[in-house]
């Protein structure tokens, strides 16, 4: 194979990482928002940031086989669809029902890609580069947590700024300085 597709294959492939990343760090952004959305008490809220972790755990005693079973290439592909699926579910949630269902959804696909990316990119990877190929899933992993602070905070600023973008989408202070219900 082509050093250079290999290279790019490793890269495409953290995306997933990257994703990860983002989205462990991005919930914290928004939980005051969530809040506000569904009515959501302190144990809702709660399951709403864990359902992704609890997910991730039944992913990673299973992606293993199924890659075996299927390969490799294949999991990954239904990983990104996964991906594609949980985020416009979760986006578009109509209920607390509805969001933790789509990030279990997403969970699974974290819980698989943190296993597969890894050993993908090592099966591919040739000897002398294969150490710094595979450490870009952890650096887009890293990265993904940068951008999701960074989005927070863009975010979490424009709420405050009384600015007609703020009011055209509905972002207010009051949803910042709310206590989560008991």
């Amino acid at each position: 194979m082509n050093l250079r597709y290999i290279v790019f294959v490793a890269f495409v492939v953290s995306i997933g990482g990257f994703l990860f990343g983002f989205d462990a760090a991005v919930i914290s952004g928004v939980n005051g928002f969530i809040i506000e959305e569904f009515g959501l008490s302190n144990l809702q809220l709660g399951w709403v940031n864990s359902s992704v972790t609890f997910s991730s755990a039944l992913a990673m005693l299973l992606s293993g086989a199924l890659s075996d079973r299927f390969g490799r290439k294949k999991i990954l592909l239904a990983i990104a669809f996964l991906y594609t699926l949980s985020a416009l579910a979760s986006a578009l949630a109509p209920s607390y029902q509805a969001l933790v269902t789509a990030r279990l959804v997403r969970g699974f696909a974290f819980g698989a890609a943190l296993v597969l990316v890894p050993t993908y990119i090592a099966e591919l990877a040739p000897t002398k580069i294969r150490g710094s190929l595979v450490s870009i899933n952890q650096l887009a992993i890293v990265l993904g947590f940068s951008a999701a602070y960074f989005s927070n905070y863009f975010w979490l600023n424009a709420s405050t700024s009384e600015s007609t973008f703020a009011q055209t989408y509905n972002l207010s202070t009051e949803v910042l300085e709310m206590d989560v219900r008991d």
